[in-house]
């Protein structure tokens, strides 16, 4: 049970972060074709849902396999971006991260109330964290995020260095293997999840193209030019794919090379 909590509670933060996207770009005026949850795959069968209705509503799209969610602008909503100041693509972009950090702490509110009954001290200062992160939503987007970004990889790179990587890195089979270990009840499936939804905050705001911080730090790289921009594309594109095979790689040496 505890674990299909989590399995739940985890699609809910995917939702929640490109959900905070679509609510950014439409308070910007940026309009949409598409939000989408899990990752698309050529060729293989999705569900799609258009609102004949509200025509004004992007056509919602579910793929089968449930890692990832996306928003896709239209032509119109792409160019609009382009044009738009730096707040408010900053907002934009560091919205899903609050999203997630809003989650994350609304489940630790949720999951301390329903084991104590009662509103303690921890449950006070959630609730002063949550309101403290909505009430500074643009301060926390435009400019902790970038800040928090570039100091989070700067720490990843240390332990990459000093720590065993599998120490502090896992994949997804480690993170299955997690769920497995920690969501034995409903409460461990929810703390699971929340930390996960803190974990795709954490992970969004490192400046690495195309995440969320990436995105944000490449709108202020076009201020150097456009080959300053490029080369940030490009190498952030590189760090990405060498972020996934890091995990995959710490996956792999904990299946198959065992301490």
């Amino acid at each position: 049970m505890g674990l299909f909590v989590a399995v739940v509670l985890i699609l809910g933060a995917l939702a929640v972060h490109e959900g905070a996207h679509a609510f950014a770009m439409w308070k910007c005026g940026v309009s949409l074709s598409e939000v989408g949850l899990g990752f698309p795959i050529p060729y293989v069968p999705h569900i799609r849902i258009r609102f004949k209705k509200f025509s004004s509503l992007p056509a919602f799209t579910l793929h089968p396999f449930l890692l990832g969610a996306y928003v896709k602008p239209t032509e119109e909503g792409d160019a609009m971006l382009e044009k738009l100041p730096y707040s408010n693509r900053a907002v934009i972009y560091g919205f899903g991260v609050l999203g997630n950090i809003l989650y994350g702490l609304l489940l630790l509110i949720l999951l301390r109330v329903a084991s104590l009954g009662i509103l303690d001290m921890k449950v006070f200062i959630l609730l002063l964290l949550l309101f403290l992160f909505w009430w500074q939503r643009r301060v926390f987007c435009t400019h902790l995020v970038p800040i928090v970004g570039v100091l989070g990889l700067a720490g990843f790179v240390a332990t990459f260095f000093f720590l065993p990587s599998g120490d502090v890195v896992v994949g997804p089979i480690g993170t299955i293997q997690l769920a497995h270990d920690t969501a034995k009840d409903v409460a461990g499936g929810v703390l699971f999840a929340a930390v996960i939804s803190f974990s795709l905050a954490v992970l969004n705001m490192l400046p690495v193209y195309p995440l969320d911080g990436g995105r944000t730090m490449d709108v202020l790289m076009a201020k150097f030019g456009v080959g300053a921009q490029n080369i940030f594309r490009r190498a952030g594109s590189i760090l990405f794919f060498a972020l996934i095979l890091f995990a995959f790689g710490a996956d792999f040496k904990k299946l198959f090379l065992p301490k």
